[in-house]
């Protein structure tokens, strides 16, 4: 087969893909779902359990609850029983957080769910005319994932959700019962998680860090300042006296009796202690009384005068509760966790539990990063297995110079915890980690923590942790292994131990007692092994899973890819060990919840159906081929000459499996050759996988990735660099390779251990033949570009317009395909990037003007948007900081001083300096999530010559760090920087501001790079450094042929980002384009002269 046979065959493959995965496909479409409340079907056990986020009532007896999994329940005598509506099952991706009812037969649900592929979040919105009988979809996947909607009459309505391209404020309305949607405009960013209103002209929206805005004359207005500092608002409550409430985390409440004009504190305030482990997530009034609720959800407050006074209702149980509304004064409904509805028919001073009752956790999983969260566990326990389990991020990461990063942290774990099959995900508001570098240092961690908890840190941690484990009632709490430098991760090793002593003491913490929380004892504490290390206990990736059909890590991977942009590629078993075993437990081996006694069907598992026919052979075949294929893969791809021959054997190898483990294995290997920078052999990987398994979700991924791979001006040149350096190849002899997987599945058949068989299949033969042959890309590359001759630019301007046709072809097929996924911000400046480099500017013009009109400079995009229009047509002033790069006839010498002739002619950037233009985006030092400018700045500049791009700078030492001495000999490639002081270098070299190269350097000389997401790449650069007692000094010199194809040309212009980070104290930038992690639409613009 040809290339250009090979090119067709993985566009046409392309768009077939895009075909499978229309919205109709994967998602509801506008359509009537036959709903019946009276149906005898019976509930799936995850939708039996799953949470409820809201409640609502028509009069006192008919009313509906939502939830996750599509959960739909009715009652028709007051809540005292209640009907599972059974939906479409596509219904069951979607977590369902509002219900709104006009009459007993009109009414509209709202929430959304987030896509195995692209982690786009989706919206969605279902009506009904006939009291719930039948339902419509009126509005999906344009919508993002939507937590509140309210109509007015049968036309006119508000939705409050997560911010988009499209919605950029999040806020948006309907004038046609929902079938269409238009955004509301703002002058601020925030994550709104709730609003409430008086009509359809007036009202609140409430969120994150304490943001509410009013919502009057069809626009936002923020409001006067934050006023939760860390804390979220996670509700609001109006009514038709004027009176407001507003409740959230840490018994956060404020009140207002002026329609919001001004807010308050009641006048009587809730202990202090209650703000260390209450967390509010409720509120209803009605005829002045005041009903608050949250978690833990034993308690329910209550005011009967506006919160002048207040009482403590019990409710018997503590699983925390999510939505209370009250009909009268009389009658109330509460609903949350585990599925749990309680009914009131006295204002609440008693609840009754009619379903959900008694449920609580097998397993608590506490973390403190998100990389760390056990969704292979989740997966193997409680979605197969069907023990109820719940995840808790004990520091959360949105906030400071790296927050950009986690915005979407909340609604990403809520989804991928959920589809792993857990119970609840949340990231613990207390303790921000705002500073890179920060939760490496002991030291520094602390010392901010105990500043933010008013130097109360044990009690804040411990008493929250101990409240946890009382509200949950876990028998199992899993932690991961601290690495050496993971200070977050050692400070619960510290804490928990005393937590689960302290759960247990009935004379600790009595304030817990008046709210309901009794004493617990936790049977045993698990951790999970630092990965490649093994425990008394091991979890093995390729395990088969009979209830899911397929093996562990496929089905983890459907959970963590609404998680990650990317997983680890490293395929290995997890180690455990149990820390912890209460008394009279004996420790039962290779066993984790065996010896503990939980039963299907009980309070802390669901009850798991039998499984139905499987063929259970066949997967044990597929795993064993599995493993032995990647034990074999792993041993080749680490040498690229035998990596480059593998793809040739790929299709025999994988024909024993099914597509769907074909497709794990191929996007697997994928992922490790572009770990290791071998683009080529990733493409290639990738197009076999498009190409023979259009069917499968990995498809989708690899088609997204191709596509920013082509359109990338720094993928183009370095795809380009490979072949041409690829003149010639190391073979593979087949016949060895054959031989060696055969004999690798006759070992998988000897050893019952995964370590037995690994060391076996180390000794198998080398494939390699020693000879040398040319090798002919395949993929859209044409062999003329190997010839070397006087014609190569015009072939590489040929194969470049290859390469961006076939990316406008997907491109545009997408946009009606996949339109949530197109309209991604990231996606839409690639498109953007593509049409101007393909002359089609008018095309480009037209997605930096939607931005354009967001008229928010906090947006990076709306920044990054009128840095393009002023390069488009230059006006007086950039709206963007711009340096140039001067042309030098001298070379510097290389010795780390800032000395030669050619730094004194050019351009300084002074990282911290705050510009005096307000057209400019500020360049601050960011620390604790708080700006600071600073005396000190350090000062890079940059120049060039034919050959070369140099960059030179000086940097004033911190008073709050240790210094190391310079070391350039014997340096390692991509060295650990994340203690040293260091300054990161980024340049975008078409300004897609997705795709771009880094370079960094710290005081002791020692550096690392990447390219887009490869730390594997290693291009060829020259570093010196040096310092004394107060400054460190540095100079680069980069081979302009590493970063572009041809020469530098004038008023040729790069997106650039300059950014020193010091570990724990704080980060200077020239355009606040993020710390450890770059945002590149941030970037300021270097201009070559």
């Amino acid at each position: 087969m040809d290339a250009k046979d090979l090119n067709r065959r993985v566009t046409n493959a392309l768009l077939f893909v895009l075909f499978l995965w229309l919205p109709g496909g994967g998602f509801l479409n506008a359509q009537e779902l036959s709903l019946n409340a009276q149906s005898q079907l019976s509930v799936s056990p995850s939708q039996d359990d799953a949470t409820l986020h809201d409640v609502t009532f028509v009069g006192n007896e008919t009313g509906w609850a939502v939830g996750e999994k599509g959960a739909i329940w009715k009652t028709t005598n007051g809540g005292r029983s209640w009907s599972f509506i059974h939906a479409h099952p596509q219904l069951q991706s979607y977590t369902l957080e509002s219900v709104h009812f006009l009459t007993n037969r009109v009414g509209w649900i709202s929430g959304g769910t987030v896509s195995q592929v692209g982690r786009v979040h989706h919206g969605i919105v279902l009506a009904t005319t006939d009291g719930g009988e039948t339902w419509t979809v009126k509005s999906h996947n344009q919508l993002p994932y939507l937590r509140s909607i309210q109509f007015f009459d049968l036309d006119r309505g508000l939705a409050v959700g997560e911010r988009t391209a499209k919605y950029p404020s999040g806020v948006m309305n309907t004038s046609d019962g929902g079938q269409t949607w238009t955004a509301i405009p703002a002058n601020e960013n925030a994550t709104w998680n709730e609003a409430a209103f008086f009509n359809g002209d007036t009202g609140f929206v409430v969120g994150d860090e304490g943001a509410q805005s009013t919502f009057a004359n069809g626009a936002l207005i923020a409001g006067g300042g934050n006023l939760g500092g860390l804390k979220a608002f996670r509700d609001v409550s109006v009514d038709s006296t004027g009176s407001c409430w507003m409740v959230g985390d840490g018994a956060l409440m404020l009140t207002s009796e002026d329609r919001g004009v001004s807010w308050s504190l009641p006048e009587l305030r809730l202990p202090k202690e209650y703000g260390d482990f209450f967390d509010f997530s409720c509120v209803a009034q009605k005829g002045g009384h005041v009903w608050i609720a949250g978690r833990p959800g034993s308690v329910i407050l209550h005011s009967p005068n506006g919160g002048q006074n207040w009482e403590i209702q019990s409710t018997g149980e503590s699983a925390p509760l999510k939505s209370l509304h009250f009909s009268d004064e009389h009658h109330g409904v509460a609903v949350g966790m585990f599925g749990r509805i309680c009914v009131t028919e006295d204002g609440g001073q008693t609840w009754k539990t009619v379903r959900g009752n008694n449920r609580r956790l097998a397993f608590w999983a506490l973390h403190g990063h998100k990389s760390r969260v056990p969704l292979g566990f989740l997966t193997r326990w409680s979605r197969e297995a069907g023990y109820r389990s719940a995840v808790t991020l004990t520091s959360r990461r949105d906030l400071g110079v790296d927050s950009h990063f986690a915005r979407d942290d909340r609604v990403l774990l809520e989804q991928a915890v959920l589809v792993a099959g857990g119970n609840s995900a949340m990231i613990d508001w207390r303790l921000p980690v705002s500073l890179p570098g920060l939760d490496r240092d002991d030291e520094k961690l602390l010392d901010e923590w105990f500043s933010l908890t008013e130097n109360r840190l044990q009690q804040v941690l411990l008493g929250n942790l101990v409240a946890q484990i009382r509200t949950w009632k876990p028998d199992v709490i899993l932690l991961d292994e601290p690495p050496k430098d993971d200070a977050v991760t050692k400070l619960i090793h510290h804490a928990l131990p005393q937590a689960v002593e302290q759960a247990q003491d009935p004379n600790r913490y009595p304030e817990h007692f008046k709210v309901g929380l009794a004493p617990w004892s936790v049977k045993k504490v698990v951790m999970e092994r630092a990965p490649g290390l093994k425990g008394s206990m091991t979890q093995d990736n390729f395990e088969i899973l009979p209830h899911l059909k397929t093996t562990l890590d496929v089905a983890e991977k459907q959970a963590s890819s609404r998680l990650f942009k990317e997983s680890d590629s490293t395929i290995s078993n997890r180690g455990y060990e149990v820390l912890y075993l209460a008394a009279g437990l004996e420790l039962s081996k290779g066993t984790l919840f065996g010896d503990l006694g939980i039963s299907k069907g009980s309070d802390a598992r669901r009850d798991v159906p039998s499984i139905r026919s499987i063929d259970y052979d066949r997967l044990i075949d597929e795993a064993k081929h599995r493993r032995t294929m990647t034990a074999i893969t792993q041993r080749m791809i680490d040498s690229p000459q035998q990596g480059a021959q593998l793809l040739a054997q790929l299709g025999e190898i994988l024909k024993p499996l099914s597509d769907e483990q074909a497709a794990a294995q191929l996007a697997n290997l994928a992922l490790k050759y572009r770990e290791s920078g071998q683009w080529k052999l990733a493409e290639e990987t990738y197009s076999q996988l498009i190409i023979n398994y259009s069917r499968e979700p990995a498809a989708l991924d690899a088609m997204l990735w191709l596509v920013e791979y082509s359109t990338s001006a720094e993928m183009n040149w370095q795809r380009l660099r490979t072949i041409n350096a690829s003149n010639s190849q190391i073979q593979v002899d087949p016949t060895i390779v054959q031989a060696n997987f055969q004999k690798a599945l006759d070992v998988a058949a000897r050893n019952a251990t995964v370590a037995g068989f690994e060391n076996e299949v180390r000794q198998l033969d080398s494939p390699l033949d020693g000879n040398s042959n040319p090798l002919v890309p395949t993929l859209g590359n044409s062999p003329a570009l190997l010839n070397g001759d006087a014609t190569g630019a015009n072939q590489y301007e040929l194969q470049l317009r290859r390469w961006q046709e076939t990316a406008g072809l997907i491109v545009e097929d997408m946009s009606a395909a996949y339109p949530r996924l197109f309209e991604k911000d990231e996606i839409q400046f690639v498109v953007a990037a593509l049409m101007r480099r393909r002359k089609q500017a008018r095309r480009a013009d037209e997605i930096y003007g939607r931005y354009l009109q967001r008229l928010n400079d906090d947006d990076p995009w709306h920044v990054a948007a009128k840095g393009e229009a002023y390069l488009i047509r230059p006006g007086a002033v950039s709206p963007k900081p711009v340096v140039s790069c001067k042309s030098t006839q001298l070379a510097p010498v290389l010795d780390g001083r800032i000395t030669d002739l050619c730094w004194s002619e050019a351009n300084e950037i002074q990282l911290g300096k705050e510009s005096t233009d307000a057209d400019f985006i500020g360049t601050e030092q960011a620390r604790g999530g708080q700006v600071q400018i600073v005396e000190q700045k350090p000062i890079v500049m940059f120049s060039h010559d034919q050959e070369y791009l140099y960059i030179g700078g000086t940097v004033p030492k911190s008073d709050e760090i240790e210094y190391s001495e310079t070391e350039q000999a014997g340096r390692p490639r991509d060295a650990d920087l994340g203690k040293h002081d260091y300054i990161s270098i980024q340049f975008d070299i078409d300004r897609d501001y997705v795709t771009y190269y880094r370079f960094d350097v710290d005081q002791r000389g020692w550096t690392r790079e990447a390219c887009w997401d490869a730390w594997g790449y290693n291009p060829e650069w020259f570093v010196a450094a040096a310092q004394d007692a107060t400054t460190w000094s540095f100079e680069i010199a980069i081979p302009i042929q590493e970063l572009v194809a041809s020469e530098l040309n004038v008023n040729q212009t790069w997106a650039l980002g300059v950014t020193r980070v010091i570990p724990g104290v704080g980060v200077q930038s020239w355009t606040n384009s993020g710390g450890e992690t770059p945002l590149p639409p941030r970037f300021g613009f270097l201009r070559f002269e």
